[in-house]
């Protein structure tokens, strides 16, 4: 076969050097070294990214925005056990460290039962007494944390329907009670 002419067969699929199948790059086409992700879910090298970066701010394949900082690093199984954020980068290349990965804030509860909860907003019963409500389907909550209170404005009609399943809620509560109470009596 002549060297010049090109072989029909597809490549085999290439592997790692470790042995395993990697990612490749979507600017190189080779295996992924010090891996990153844009936003839009792209992977790439790190250096070939960079270089890209500096002459255009969008991304490769969808043309996305892509800037240093929303670029997430990628660690995963196999991968060397130095830290990326320390290596040297060689300084002809002129690449920076790759950027480090964003953590977002844990959030902070307040309150013992509801972030939105102070203790001016607190019913006052002990936590004993307080479960026996839950039993029957009743819930103490103030108007501003009532899921009616959420929904917007609603029509005369949708008010008086509420209006309405409350009242036959309540009804049928007591009549319930009371049949128990009946049961347990007699």
């Amino acid at each position: 076969m002549d060297p010049e002419t090109v072989s029909s067969e597809s490549p085999p699929p290439r592997e790692a050097p470790d042995g395993s199948h990697a990612f490749d790059c979507n600017i190189c086409l080779d295996h992924v070294k010090e891996p990153v992700v844009t936003l839009c879910g792209h992977l790439y090298c790190w250096p070939c990214l960079y270089r890209w970066i500096c002459s255009n701010s969008q991304c490769p394949v969808c043309k996305a925005g892509v800037t240093q900082d929303n670029v997430i690093p990628v660690y995963g199984r196999g991968s060397n056990s130095v830290d990326p954020r320390k290596q040297s980068v060689p300084l002809d290349v002129g690449v920076p460290d790759r950027p480090r990965g964003q953590r977002p804030e844990p959030v902070q509860r307040r309150g013992r039962f509801a972030p939105e909860q102070d203790s001016t907003q607190d019913v006052g019963f002990s936590p004993m007494i307080g479960f026996f409500p839950s039993l029957f389907g009743l819930q103490f909550q103030h108007a501003t944390h009532s899921p009616v209170a959420d929904t917007g404005p609603v029509s005369e009609a949708e008010a008086q329907q509420r209006v309405q399943h409350v009242f036959l809620s309540r009804f049928l509560l007591l009549l319930g009670t009371l049949v128990m109470l009946s049961l347990i009596v007699f």
